[in-house]
């Protein structure tokens, strides 16, 4: 099953992951892609990018 973020979701998402120096609590896989893929570009420091990149580690175990 593939799980596709709605509209809301996205919108609310891209509110509170502006700041790549605040801590984001992950929502689930499809909030972590979504947060992978917006903020890939932005290096190490970014802090949405790594609870996202930690938010999958853990799922995988």
């Amino acid at each position: 099953m593939i799980v596709q973020a709605t509209r809301e979701q996205i919108g609310r998402w891209e509110l509170r992951s502006r700041d790549c120096k605040q801590a984001v609590c992950v929502e689930g896989q499809e909030h972590a892609r979504y947060l992978l893929s917006a903020h890939a570009g932005h290096g190490g420091e970014c802090q949405p990018y790594q609870d996202a990149l930690s938010a999958v580690s853990a799922a995988l175990g």
